[in-house]
C-alpha cells in the first residue's frame, strides 16, 4: 500500500471481493464435501481497511456488481482455481466440476459477484 501511495499522483484505490457466486459456493460444498463458510477469502477484506485505518486514512467505500462470462472450459477452469486450495483438481475433480455446470448453467456462464472498493488521497 505504501508503495501505491507513493506511486499515486491523485487517488488510491483498494477492489476486494465481497463473496462469490453461488455456483462456486455449491461447487466447493458439493465436490469438497465442507460447509462454505467464506474460506476463499478468508481475512483478505480486514487487512487493507486495517492497515490504512492505522495510517489514519479517510476511506471512501463503494459497493459495485459486475458480471462475466465464461464457457464451459473456462468455467472449470475458474471453478478448479478455488477448490484447488482445498483438494487436488485431477480429472475427476475437473469433470464432476464439468458434470456440476453442465447441470447448473449448461454450456456457458454469466458469472455474477460484488466487490467493495476502498479508495482515499494518500496525502489526508
Amino acid at each position: 500500500l505504501k508503495k501505491m501511495e507513493d506511486a499515486s499522483r491523485g487517488y488510491c484505490a483498494v477492489i476486494q471481493p465481497a463473496g462469490r457466486d453461488e455456483l462456486v459456493k455449491k461447487s466447493f460444498e458439493e465436490i469438497c464435501k465442507k460447509e462454505y463458510t467464506g474460506q476463499f477469502e478468508a481475512d483478505a477484506d480486514y487487512f487493507p481497511y486495517v492497515i490504512l485505518r492505522e495510517w489514519s486514512r479517510l476511506l471512501d467505500v463503494r459497493h459495485l456488481e459486475y458480471s462475466f462470462e465464461l464457457d464451459l472450459d473456462a468455467g472449470t477452469r475458474y471453478i478448479a482455481s478455488y477448490l484447488g486450495k482445498f483438494i487436488e483438481i485431477n480429472k475427476e475433480v475437473a469433470n464432476k466440476i464439468k458434470k456440476l455446470l453442465m447441470e447448473e448453467v449448461g454450456e456457458s456462464w454469466m458469472v455474477r459477484d460484488k466487490a467493495v472498493v476502498l479508495w482515499w488521497k494518500p496525502d489526508e
